[in-house]
């Protein structure tokens, strides 16, 4: 997986959408089909074929946790706004709630009999 990151626009010579850097990030086997990045910490998630999620630390930029427990393909991911909680689903049908610290799973659910391609997270204030 490649990261780039593109310059703002007006800012100095960057805002004709020139590459300011570029990352790659390895760890996966198959293909990666979903991505959320976290508003609080310094984290990306990314879902694949090869079942799990994986957290980056982009700093680091390199794998820090893993989660385990679909049984197919990942290929929605979020992340709750206001409380350290990811969402996942995939072609095994399930959605899953995990804790992003603790990588243990709080609840999940087959909730359809096809594939999950869409997850949302949102605070019940907003």
């Amino acid at each position: 997986m490649v990261l780039q990151r593109f310059g703002r626009p007006g800012h100095k010579d960057m805002g004709r959408g020139e590459r300011e850097d570029k990352h790659t990030l390895t760890g996966y086997v198959g293909q990666v089909r979903g991505l959320t990045v976290s508003r609080s910490h310094t984290y990306m998630f990314s879902g694949g074929e090869d079942k799990q999620v994986k957290c980056w630390d982009l700093e680091q930029n390199k794998v820090i946790r893993s989660y385990v427990g679909h049984l197919s393909g990942v290929y929605c991911l979020a992340l709750h706004p206001t409380i350290d909680v990811l969402l996942t689903g995939g072609r095994d049908s399930v959605c899953r709630v995990s804790d992003v610290q603790t990588r243990k799973q709080i609840f999940s659910q087959a909730l359809h009999e096809e594939t999950v391609c869409s997850v949302l997270a949102r605070s019940m204030y907003s």
